[in-house]
């Protein structure tokens, strides 16, 4: 007999659900040509992280790509970085909970590649999952950022601007249980 448990529902019907529906969210463009190729996404109504439609619509090539996560640098990096690589997840989802659990160990290892590649020091490790409505993203497709920036060199270096997401008024805020 076949159950309907947790695993199965979390594993089997999410990602087909989620596949249904996808939001690139063309006023989060930072540049005039993101902006137009958002526009192009959306119009031809893709998922561009969708491996089959990543190349379509993602200039910079891939570096490197597993059986569940592909690593490429962001088109349209953020102002300031000085590396800015995207890890995108293979199928169609939103959720880090809908993952293949055997990817967390392939995104190790791709990290650690990226590590040992760039030769990095420092830097920061974001994932965007869920509704970009509520991360400040511009896709709905699970995908992590690796950003670096520069060392503090002078007193008047600017500290990078990163979005995740927006504040709650004050009478909202809740702490964390």
């Amino acid at each position: 007999p076949h159950s309907c448990g947790v695993l199965s529902f979390s594993r089997i019907l999410m990602p087909i659900m989620a596949k249904k529906r996808y939001s690139v969210l063309v006023e989060r463009g930072r540049t005039k040509e993101q902006v137009e190729n958002m526009k192009r996404i959306k119009k031809d109504k893709v998922d561009p992280f969708e491996w089959k439609h990543f190349t379509t619509y993602h200039r910079e090539p891939i570096l490197r790509k597993g059986k569940y996560w592909l690593v490429s640098p962001n088109d349209f990096p953020y102002e300031g970085t000085k590396l800015h690589l995207l890890l995108v997840y293979k199928d169609a989802v939103k959720y880090p909970s809908q993952t293949n659990p055997k990817a967390w160990s392939e995104l190790q290892e791709h990290v650690a590649w990226i590590e040992k590649k760039y030769r990095l020091e420092g830097g920061m490790l974001a994932m965007r999952f869920g509704e970009p409505e509520n991360t400040g993203g511009s896709v709905d497709h699970l995908h992590l950022h690796i950003i670096v920036g520069d060392k503090k060199k002078t007193s008047s270096a600017k500290k990078l601007r990163i979005v995740a997401g927006y504040e709650v008024p004050e009478k909202k805020k809740r702490r964390a249980k």
